[in-house]
Formats: structure tokens, sequence, C-alpha cells
């Protein structure tokens, strides 16, 4: 069965079921079938042809979703972009992908306002309902492709191309590694223009016949979320180890709140073993640590959590392959390397392929093995380098973390002479504290060898983050150095 049409098929039979929801507005899987037709009726009116390229802002707003199935039910290449981006980011993958139209909501008019783009504003709630009828299924196009773009590493981002095909196949994987079902309640603050937010939120719970509730990422609270979950009576909601962190923090909330959730998936940042614990002493439930690829889709899952694999990423799920490749400088680690079937097509993307090695992808990804689960330790490519000796980011982050006057940290090489680095952290205090720089010194001094112990620490307000909510590392050796000048 298509992508789009496994999820409209639940409107003949759960036609009164909720599909989606806002905190605004909600859709029945019958109204949403309804609206999605209309979408493709009316982009038939604007006479944009089918494979047509289309670039569209995101903002997890009921309108945006609809419009975003009705693109790819129409049989169009639909880019999708989250609208936190800047200027400058978003002129980069217009020049990149080269679409010839920008569909979505008015308010972004302005932002193609300098391009060369043909900017349609839709609003599919101001326009007449009567109009879906006039689309015959027999009329529908070959589903369309999607293109999301992830941070490179060079800086800029980099295109990945999903087939319908590809999409369906991951969302079946997930539905049945995490056995989804008509009767679970999702919840996903995640940007949908990301993989996790797509591929493990929006899609699965839809194909399943489940019912979605979904927030804006920048309206985002983690005193929204508990009550959101507490109201709707939640079963499977999905975010990074800092936003269960900031949930940990919360005040005068009962252990009790999350009683109806079954599965709390944490992926997308290596998990602390201290807010794997916070969490579960706070709440009386476990995070159920999950790892994962845009290139691959869903690598590990642990669904069977205890206190003795708290932080492992679990085991390989169906379709998956691993291999552990001995690094240099520690023979208990490994580099990762895995193979998928549903791996991205590599005629689409044809630098992928850069990054494969005899068929296997080298996903640059440290791990250790224990029962034939997998702990993550981190990026290769971020490791730093302190005289010869490798030091792992998280590493230090996790000992910095654990002082509970820290909210969060993040810790980045900055080069000095002869290819050396030393060690900068950055500091967020926890909601009523004021950690000082002494006390991460002591804390590191006592916990870590001399040479993983930070050489420079910052004390901020916020970490500069994506919008999926990662840490941008790139932007903090430049914080670095704006700081360091400013001395």
């Amino acid at each position: 069965m298509k992508l789009i049409n496994s999820i409209l098929a639940h409107s003949t039979s759960s036609p009164d079921k909720l599909a989606l929801c806002t905190p605004k507005e909600n859709l029945s899987y019958k109204e949403l079938k309804k609206h999605v037709k209309l979408g493709v009726s009316h982009l038939k009116k604007l006479i944009i042809q089918p494979n047509s390229v289309v670039i569209s802002l995101i903002d997890n707003e009921l309108n945006d979703v609809v419009l975003y199935l009705s693109c790819l039910q129409h049989g169009l290449t639909l880019v999708t972009i989250d609208p936190s981006i800047t200027d400058s980011e978003l002129s980069y993958i217009i020049a990149d992908c080269k679409p010839k139209y920008a569909v979505g909501s008015k308010k972004y008019e302005t932002r193609f306002a300098k391009t060369n783009i043909v900017f349609c504003p839709i609003n599919l709630f101001d326009l007449d309902i009567e109009e879906s009828a006039a689309v015959d299924d027999s009329q529908l196009h070959t589903e369309g492709n999607v293109i999301q773009y992830t941070s490179g590493s060079t800086g800029q981002p980099k295109a990945i191309v999903h087939t319908p095909n590809s999409v369906l196949e991951r969302a079946h994987n997930w539905i049945a590694t995490a056995k989804l079902s008509k009767e679970d309640v999702h919840l996903c603050a995640l940007t949908i223009n990301h993989v996790y937010g797509s591929h493990y939120a929006f899609f699965p719970s839809l194909i399943s016949g489940a019912t979605l509730h979904i927030m804006k990422p920048s309206m985002t609270t983690p005193l929204r979320v508990v009550d959101h979950i507490k109201r709707h009576r939640v079963t499977c909601f999905y975010n990074l180890p800092f936003f269960y962190n900031l949930m940990t923090s919360l005040k005068d909330v009962s252990n009790t709140c999350l009683s109806s959730v079954r599965l709390l998936m944490c992926a997308a940042a290596v998990l602390p073993q201290n807010i794997a614990e916070n969490f579960r002493e706070k709440y009386g439930i476990y995070l159920n640590n999950c790892y994962g690829l845009s290139e691959t889709g869903l690598i590990t899952a642990n669904l069977n959590v205890n206190q003795t694999n708290i932080t492992s990423v679990g085991k390989p799920v169906k379709g998956i392959d691993i291999r552990l490749e001995p690094c240099d400088y520690d023979d208990k680690r490994f580099e990762l390397l895995v193979k998928s079937s549903a791996m991205l097509d590599v005629s689409l993307n044809p630098s992928f392929c850069e990054q494969l090695k005899g068929g296997w992808l080298a996903t640059g990804d440290i791990v250790s093995e224990d029962k034939k689960e997998l702990i993550i330790y981190g990026r290769k490519s971020q490791f730093i380098n302190v005289a010869g000796n490798k030091v792992i980011p998280e590493e230090v982050e996790n000992v910095i973390s654990s002082l509970e006057s820290v909210s969060q940290s993040a810790v980045v090489g900055i080069k000095e002479k002869e290819g050396n680095e030393q060690i900068v952290a950055f500091v967020i205090s926890s909601p009523g504290n004021t950690v000082s720089i002494k006390e991460i010194l002591d804390k590191c001094t006592t916990q870590l060898s001399s040479y993983k112990v930070p050489r420079v620490i910052h004390i901020v307000d916020h970490l500069p983050k994506s919008n999926l909510g990662k840490v941008r590392k790139k932007k903090l050796v430049e914080l670095h150095l704006e700081l360091t000048n400013h001395k």
C-alpha cells in the first residue's frame, strides 16, 4: 500500500476516530482525508504539476502537516524546512534544490520575497471543503519524494532524499518494533522536518491508525508536556535527553502524572546516565533509549530497560545488520558499521556513496557491546585530541552534568598549535542554583584523568541548538572565541 493511502485508509475503518490534534484544532480520519484531497485539488488549480520541486516551511501547525500530505499525494517533490532557519541557510537550500514553488501559510510569504520562487499561500481551512470531491482516487499520481536537510560536516545543510517506499518501510519497522496500535495516543513536540519527528512519530502513529497530538517546538515546555500527557492519557512520547532532563527539574509534579505512558523514546543525542537515573527516580518510568541515522532509519531500540542497561540503546532492530571495527586507541570500543534494508536510495543520494565501505555505512559513531546491546559514546569526528589522547566530549559532559547545580553542559575541543586541542566546557546552572567554576573543576578532577579536565569553563545562560534541540557545537567554538576576545 502507498504511504499516504495507508493513512487515509483509516477514514473507512475508523472515520470518526481522532487522527491529528493540535492545541487549537482537531481532525478525525474522515476529515483528514477530505482536507488532504482538498489540498490536492487546490494544488491542481494552481497548476503545480506533479514532479515539481516545492519548498514548504512547516511549523507543526495543522495546516502545515495536512498540506505536507497533500503535496506528497499530488506527486510533488517536497522540501520540508523549519521556519526557524536563518535567511542565509534558506538561501543556500534554495540554491541547492532549485524549487520552482513555495507553498504554505501566508505568514511565510516574506521569507521568499527576494527570491525567484513563486509563493502560493494556502490555508486549507479557509477553502470550501466540498472542493475535495473534485479529486477522484484514479486521478492521483505516484506519491512524491521528501527532501529533508540535515547539518553537513562542512557546516552547510545537507540534502537527504527519502522515497515514499523508504518512509513507509521505516514506519512499519517502528510500528512492529514498538508494537504500536490504533489504541495508542502519541505526542510529538519535535519538528516533523527532521527524520526523528517524521519517521518515528508522525507517519507511524497515523499509519497505525492511532491519535497523534502535535505541538510546535517553539511553544513546548516541560510543564505543558506533562500536563498534556496527563489530560489526554498519552501513551507514546518522543524527545531528546536535554528535554527529559528539564522534565526532571519540574517542581510540584506528581510522580503518577505519566502513568498512561508506555513508551518514552529518547534519541538524537547520547543519553547521560544521570539523566536516565534521575528521570526514573522522579517519574517511576524508564526512558527508551534508541539510536538511528537519517541515512539508515532506526538501528537499535531499548524497549526492555532495567537498572543494568539504563543507557544502552538496545539491540539491532529487524532489517539491520551491524559490524564492529576496532578502535586504534581502545580495545573495548569500536566504530559502528551498519547495513539496512531501509538505507537511502544511492541513485537519489549520490554523496551517500562516500560513506559506504563495501555496502556498509560507516556511521562514525563509537560504541561498546554488552550482551549484544550497544552503548553509544559519541561521534568519532567530535573527539578531542589532547596531546595524543582521545577525549570523548560526552564523558566529560556526563561528569559535569551530574552536579545538582548544573542543568546542561557541552564540551568542545579548541585547536591549538601542532594539532593539539584544549577542552572547553559550556555550563548552564540548574534552576535556583548558581554553579561555580571551582565546583566544576573539583568534580572533574576527582572523576576524570587530568588530561580530560576542561582548561576553560564558560558559565552561560543557554546553548545554541538546532531546530531539533541538538547542541550546535560548531557555534560553541565561535562563542568561545567571542567570549575570550571580550575578556
